[in-house]
């Protein structure tokens, strides 16, 4: 697995995690969200709040934990459902920004931001 990121301007302030046969599962504005927590997820997705970087482009990295991940402790740490061996993170709006295939059918996401609240930065290391 290489580690790879994109830059992206979401249409809302939000990426969602899941396996592809999955994207039905996920809300699709954040007004579906209870509370203020940054990171909402269940066993078969996972999103996260985030906000526009001030260029107007937030950045997402996918990548093996060990590569992608800082030193420091991860903000999230789950598993997740994922059937079909693949990781997908995408915008609410349906658009893929990074795809990534596992090894098992379980995966355990790691997150970290760039900051506590609305980050504009997040990694999201497997495994």
């Amino acid at each position: 697995m290489a580690v790879r990121s994109r830059r992206f301007f979401p249409r809302h302030p939000f990426i969602c995690i899941c396996d592809p046969t999955k994207v039905d599962a996920f809300p699709t504005h954040p007004s579906e969200f209870p509370g203020d927590k940054q990171i909402h997820a269940s066993n078969v997705f996972i999103v996260v709040l985030m906000d526009t970087a001030e260029d107007f482009k937030s950045k997402v990295t996918l990548g093996p934990a060990d590569e992608a991940g800082p030193a420091t402790p991860p903000v999230f740490d789950r598993v997740l459902d994922t059937p079909t061996r693949v990781v997908r993170v995408a915008t609410s709006d349906d658009q893929a920004l990074l795809v990534q295939s596992v090894p098992e059918q379980h995966t355990r996401i790691r997150i970290w931001g760039n900051r506590p609240e609305a980050p504009d930065e997040v990694i999201i290391g497997l495994g």
